[in-house]
Parts: C-alpha cells; structure tokens; sequence
C-alpha cells in the first residue's frame, strides 16, 4: 500500500499555476476579495472534473493594493513564479500599470473588469471579458437615441 502511495504522490501530475492578480488590500479589498472567492470556486469546479488534461489548477493571489505602482511591481514576483498566465486586475488604473510588463515578460492576462480602451490596444498579452469603454459610451448612446426616437 505504501508503494502504490508513494507512486501516486511520484506521479502526481504538477498543477497548472495561474496567478490571481486584484485588488485584496485597499480601497477595493472586498470586490478583490469576493473576485478571489468566485474564481476559487470555478477553479475547485473544473478540479473536481479533471482540472485540464489530468493536470489541477492552482490558483496563487497576488495583492496589488488598489495601487498601480504596486501591480507592476507584482509583475515580477508573477514572472519570476512558476504561474503561466495572470486573472485580473479589478481595476482600470492598476492594469494599465501592468499590462506593458506582463508584454515584456510574454505572460498572457485576463481581466473580468478592466475597461479603459488602451488596455488591450498593441498588448497582444492582455485580453479582456469586458467592452471598453468607448464601445460601452456608443452602446448607451444608440439606446438613448433609440428611446429618444419612441417618446
């Protein structure tokens, strides 16, 4: 039994490290910390089914403090881990102070919330779940018009 254990533990396949990157001090420590939670939790869900080929996912937090200057800082403590790519940041301002050093390092990020338009305009490095701004403006603005136009 003790054999077979220690196989296991000898083969276990190493985890798939992603860094979290938010805001889990300062101003915007609960929307950071409630992030972390959610993103735990879909982490803990694509484990349970395999995590990806065979291979669980770990999630590591790296607190930028609702501070710019603190997040590239932390850019790299990332580089220097053994995470392959970056979640976040919660805010505009803190992964527009990134984004060009997760560009040099060649690590790829994803924010959920960061909407400022420059954030993805020539980083091919950094994506985002969420239109910009402008294209938020010119989407509020039609419906406006559209609305205007019915009254």
């Amino acid at each position: 039994i003790a054999a077979v254990w220690g196989a296991r533990l000898w083969t276990r396949p190493e985890p798939v490290r992603i860094a979290f990157a938010s805001s889990l001090s300062g101003p915007s420590a609960a929307i950071g910390a409630e992030s972390l939670v959610a993103t735990q939790l879909a982490i803990d869900e694509a484990n349970a089914k395999g995590g990806v080929n065979g291979r669980p996912i770990e999630l590591v937090p790296f607190d930028d403090a609702s501070n710019p200057a603190v997040a590239r800082t932390n850019v790299q403590a990332i580089a220097d881990s053994p995470c392959v790519a970056v979640l976040g940041h919660y805010l505009s301002s803190a992964s527009l102070a990134a984004g060009p050093a997760y560009r040099d390092a060649r690590i790829p990020a994803l924010t959920g919330s960061a909407a400022a338009d420059d954030l993805t305009s020539g980083n091919e490095y950094y994506f985002r779940a969420l239109s910009p701004i402008s294209a938020q403006a010119r989407s509020i603005a039609e419906h406006l018009r559209a609305l205007m136009g019915k009254l």
